[in-house]
């Protein structure tokens, strides 16, 4: 978590609004709470990075994912 905050921009666009870094970091601290157990997996074929101007880029993909909290049951 200590590190998260470094992949971050001060301001970015988060779920479709302008949001900054402090409120999607928090986000995330509290998602990772909840979800402890998580598997993420990009389909390859899917990933796209276009850099449209200097210093914004958008990555676009499918991510297949399973989340689960520690009382969870397979």
């Amino acid at each position: 978590m200590a590190e998260l905050p470094r992949y971050y921009a001060r301001s970015l666009n988060y779920f479709g609004k302008p949001t900054d870094k402090a409120a999607v970091v928090a986000d995330k601290q509290r998602y990772f709470e909840r979800w402890p157990t998580r598997v993420f997996t990009i389909r390859p074929d899917s990933l796209e990075v276009t850099c449209p101007q200097e210093n914004t880029c958008i990555v676009t993909g499918l991510v297949d994912w399973n989340v689960s909290d520690v009382g969870s049951v397979r």
